[in-house]
């Protein structure tokens, strides 16, 4: 009987030993400003190339799994939506000392998304005369969701009183105080909303006197070219930010995304975005959560096709 019991309890030790990832695991963890699909779609064909068998497993909270192995390496890779532009990502090394495959994945994520650095975005102190000139075609536009007074950024598009906004927060034929540049206000009502796109049209009871023409817009601009949003922050910055777009175009539910090295202030949704020549090239989104200077803008191509049905 003392022997069974022996051999019971070295048995127990050597599964317990087998089965805890525990013991001499590794663990990084980064939240990545693109959405949760990208960042699978971004990271398998990485690990295929590298050599890595994946095993994928779907759990709770949309969030996704991966265990990846290659000889004696051995990773559990976590992928959880930190919000619906940016994921987190956990990695977690089981077996082997696989510090040179997860130095080379961090770089590769890295160099697609281009983090950002402490570089500062240029100053829009100094902007085009065509930019300029569309300063007063933006808006501010006050409304309250849920009980909480919401602050979003427009401009005009229509000399009959169309205003172009993001839709989150809205709510169609919802009343909304616009105020102008020059201090007057009107309240305008939401005529039409596209949650999926993002995009809403406000219409006020009075003729604009400066719009923003969306008959000649921008489809692509270059990457790091100069672009300027006109918006109505709520901290006090200058209602004109400078930047440029800073990776690859994003793909959020279908839809594409630009990212932008720009400081992206609440209240900035819904801010028109104009190249140095005065054309609009995008609208402002939102900005990336936990940082200041990273955004993303509305494509103007997704603009125009949201305006064509109206």
């Amino acid at each position: 009987m003392i022997r069974i019991s022996q051999l019971v309890i070295c048995l127990s030790m050597i599964n317990i030993g087998l089965s805890s990832p525990a013991l001499g695991s590794a663990q990084d963890e980064r939240i990545l400003s693109i959405p949760l699909s990208e960042t699978e779609a971004v990271i398998t064909p990485w690990l295929e190339e590298s050599g890595f068998t994946i095993y994928r497993n779907a759990l709770s909270g949309r969030t996704i799994q991966l265990e990846v192995e290659k000889g004696r390496y051995r990773w559990h890779i976590k992928l959880r939506p930190h919000s619906a532009l940016g994921t987190q990502i956990t990695m977690t090394g089981i077996d082997g000392d696989s510090d040179l495959y997860r130095d080379a994945f961090w770089a590769y994520l890295d160099s697609y998304i281009h983090l950002p650095t402490s570089r500062k975005t240029p100053s829009a102190s100094i902007s085009p005369r065509m930019v300029r000139s569309f300063v007063n075609a933006a808006v501010c536009i006050y409304t309250v969701h849920k009980g909480v007074a919401v602050q979003l950024s427009g401009f005009g598009i229509d000399r009959n009183g169309l205003i172009v906004s993001t839709a989150h927060d809205l709510e169609m034929d919802r009343q909304v105080d616009v105020q102008f540049r020059d201090g007057s206000e009107a309240i305008g009502r939401v005529v039409k909303l596209d949650a999926y796109r993002d995009l809403c049209l406000v219409k006020v009871p009075r003729m604009l006197s400066v719009v923003i023409p969306v008959r000649e817009g921008r489809y692509l601009p270059a990457k790091h070219e100069t672009l300027f949003a006109l918006s109505c922050p709520q901290n006090g910055l200058d209602a004109m930010q400078r930047g440029y777009l800073d990776g690859p175009p994003r793909r959020v539910d279908g839809l594409p995304l630009w990212q932008v090295r720009m400081p992206v202030a609440p209240g900035s949704s819904g801010a028109a975005v104009l190249d140095q020549q005065g054309r609009l090239a995008a609208v402002v989104k939102g900005r990336y959560r936990g940082t200041d200077n990273v955004g993303f803008f509305i494509p103007f191509e997704t603009l125009l096709n949201f305006l064509q049905k109206y």
